[in-house]
């Protein structure tokens, strides 16, 4: 079961449900389940709550240790995916669409008073 829950976090699938149904349609959980019957949700949410967080942490240090001997990485500097990117509407982009706004608003008014 731990390996279906390294591979599904690893492939984005958080769900249990989701997990679930990859186990029985993916072919790389089918190879990952040996020949064992995909567990169903319950199954899954469960062993999530009371092992995963356990040996979750006890695993993921064995590989940070493992790609550390190899060289791989440094360890000299920790990345947490907190990532903050601006996005598209920034106030610069919203004063312009007030301006305009303001403009086409304007001209509305403009051209109902000259109509009789």
């Amino acid at each position: 079961m731990l390996k279906i829950m390294l591979y599904a976090y690893h492939e984005h699938n958080y769900s249990s449900r989701g997990i679930e149904k990859a186990c029985k349609r993916d072919i790389n959980y089918m190879y990952l389940l040996e020949g064992r019957s995909a567990p169903d949700h319950a199954t899954i949410a469960r062993f999530r709550s009371i092992h995963f967080g356990q040996v979750a942490d006890k695993y993921l240090a064995m590989m940070v240790n493992y790609l550390m001997d190899l060289g791989e990485i440094s360890g000299k500097e920790i990345f947490i995916d907190g990532t903050k990117i601006e996005a598209n509407a920034n106030s610069g982009m919203r004063r312009d669409l007030r301006l305009k706004r303001d403009m086409a608003w304007s001209g509305q008014r403009e051209a109902s008073r000259q109509d009789p």
